[in-house]
């Protein structure tokens, strides 16, 4: 079968672009010719550009603490920019190697109507939240004609509730897809009461395929070689901070953090902010701690069976992963909850991950057979 993922491939974040990766090498591995299509909304672009820049508007100056934010950002752009330079080039040339060909076009709405696909996949990632896309964007729903199966695997929207001034269009769109799997329960039972379809809850394409299925993509380079606590923060987190400095501080390792943006108030820490999605893998690998407050940060810690912990006071997405492994110990919210003699024991855990894997497996195999 001929088939067509749409989804965030584009988005330079470790998480968007590993589970297009996942997904794409799992839907390969069951036998079939599978390509990412490259579509591009033009919001997530937009969020990618090289120069880093700050947008203000009027409504900015009603909100005084968002104003301060974007000034703050503004000021330190000069101090992050070439970091973000080199991180921009990584994630270009992992995009281009591992999910798209050099000479793959970028497709319209238009395209898609005349492909020749037998099915097309839409998701992971939070391909359904309209903010996100600029408004709910048609592609992502496959509300345009097609004449194939049209499929979302781990579909997502945030805060998993579909709202009131959108449930029309779900419902006219979702009654045209033939399979449905989301990646929260709260969204399958908000489309299961909203569209009255059936929908499935499946795991994030990420854990879909074996840490060794990662190798190929990993670079080779060695990055570090010292022992180090590798903290890696997808939103900045002061109690984060702390906790990775006293188990840093308690294990006598270096610490090596990873920040969305270089950090000027850390101008003396060991911070990085300029790798790619191959060097991210590298460092998960190798470090002898994780510490995170990322939902694929823990995804990464679980498989390749590292000594974690998850700081954060709410994120139902990582708990919800944290539960169905039995690995609650692992989510803190202060540096008080650390114990960095108690290892995390992943016997047990792998066995509950391969069963959930199954389920995710079976999903994919019957809706592309």
């Amino acid at each position: 079968m001929k088939v067509g993922i749409l989804t965030f491939h584009n988005a330079h974040n470790y998480g968007a672009v590993l589970q297009a990766y996942a997904l794409k090498k799992k839907i390969s591995d069951l036998g079939h010719d599978v390509k990412i299509v490259n579509y591009r909304n033009s919001n997530i672009d937009k969020r990618y550009e090289r120069k880093l820049k700050v947008r203000i508007s009027l409504s900015d100056f009603k909100h005084p603490k968002e104003l301060k934010k974007k000034l703050s950002f503004k000021r330190n752009i000069p101090y992050m920019q070439p970091a973000w330079e080199k991180q921009n080039d990584n994630f270009n040339f992992f995009i281009y190697r591992y999910l798209l060909n050099s000479d793959s076009k970028v497709v319209t709405i238009k395209d898609l109507e005349k492909a020749n696909y037998d099915a097309l996949i839409v998701g992971s990632d939070q391909v359904w939240t309209s903010w996100i896309t600029g408004g709910l964007d048609p592609v992502y729903l496959l509300n345009f004609k097609f004449n194939g199966r049209k499929i979302s695997y781990a579909a997502s929207l945030f805060g998993g509730k579909i709202e009131d001034n959108e449930k029309d269009i779900f419902r006219r769109c979702l009654h045209e897809f033939d399979y449905i799997s989301v990646r929260e329960d709260s969204l399958k039972k908000s489309i299961t009461e909203t569209c009255n379809c059936s929908a499935t809850t499946v795991l994030d394409p990420t854990l879909l395929i074996d840490y060794k299925d990662y190798e190929k993509i990993k670079t080779k380079k060695m990055l570090c070689n010292k022992k180090y606590v590798f903290a890696y923060f997808v939103s900045e987190s002061d109690e984060m901070m702390r906790c990775a400095e006293k188990i840093a501080k308690d294990s006598g390792l270096e610490l090596l953090e990873l920040h969305y943006y270089m950090q000027k108030k850390y101008e003396s820490h060991n911070q990085i902010a300029d790798i790619g999605p191959s060097e991210f893998l590298w460092y998960i690998e190798n470090a002898e701690y994780v510490v995170t407050n990322s939902f694929h940060g823990t995804v990464f810690s679980i498989l390749y069976e590292k000594n974690f912990y998850c700081v954060y006071e709410e994120n139902a997405r990582i708990s919800n992963l944290l539960k169905a492994l039995k690995l609650e110990k692992q989510h803190i919210v202060n540096y008080e909850q650390i114990h960095i003699n108690e290892n995390v024991i992943f016997t047990d855990v792998n066995i509950r991950l391969e069963n959930f894997r199954h389920d995710s497996v079976e999903f994919l195999k019957n809706s592309l057979k």
